[in-house]
């Protein structure tokens, strides 16, 4: 095989595993942005509109990426794979132990009811 032809040859290799790439990352993307949904709802259901949801939301916005990666597995060649009660559990059982470390047992209590519906 020529030089050319090899060149080409990567070329082609690497713009195939490039588009798969992309496209995974896309998937595991939107999984994400799904997941982080679900607990933002979560939330709402049971904290009231004001104070307590914000402060929750905070911390929410703190723990999401611990609680996703206990729920979420998948890499460039493998399917993703997303649980959303394991997800749902590690986000409240999160937020539950930094709301108590900073005296807020009512938004701790509100977010373990959720887990225990």
């Amino acid at each position: 095989m020529s030089k050319a032809g090899i060149v080409i040859l990567v070329v082609l290799v690497a713009g195939v595993l490039g588009f798969f790439g992309y496209k995974n990352h896309e998937r595991n993307e939107q999984i994400r942005s799904e997941a982080y949904a679900d607990g933002n709802n979560m939330l709402r259901a049971v904290l009231p509109q004001g104070e307590q949801l914000e402060y929750a939301r905070g911390l929410y916005d703190h723990v999401f990426s611990d609680a996703f990666g206990h729920a979420f597995s998948g890499g460039l060649f493998s399917q993703a794979s997303y649980d959303e009660a394991v997800f749902l559990r590690e986000a409240t059982r999160l937020i539950s132990i930094r709301a108590r470390s900073d005296g807020q047992e009512e938004v701790a209590l509100a977010v373990e009811q959720y887990v225990d519906r």
